[in-house]
């Protein structure tokens, strides 16, 4: 099974907080992991809806998406910095 990680700028997409991530999966014996980059587009269903959109941030670079994915690496998951 393949657990798909929204990276959120600031939440999901720091290093302690994508470590623990990690450590849970492992704990439950999950070894598989998409890192899914922050999609700033997502703003416009709230205008769409009329509601104020708070999140700020920009996508991750490829750099940084290589350095999460190298991070579950050391953990034992195998965690794919393109999405797939």
């Amino acid at each position: 099974m393949r657990i798909r990680i929204p990276l959120i700028p600031a939440a999901t997409d720091t290093d302690e907080n994508i470590r623990a991530i990690f450590a849970f999966m492992r704990g439950a014996g999950l070894t598989d992991a998409s890192l899914l980059p922050y999609n700033p587009s997502a703003g416009a269903k709230y205008e769409w809806l009329d509601r104020e959109y708070t999140l700020q941030g920009e996508p991750q670079t490829r750099e940084r998406l290589e350095t999460l994915a190298a991070l579950g690496r050391e953990m034992g998951i195998q965690a794919a910095s393109d999405g797939r």
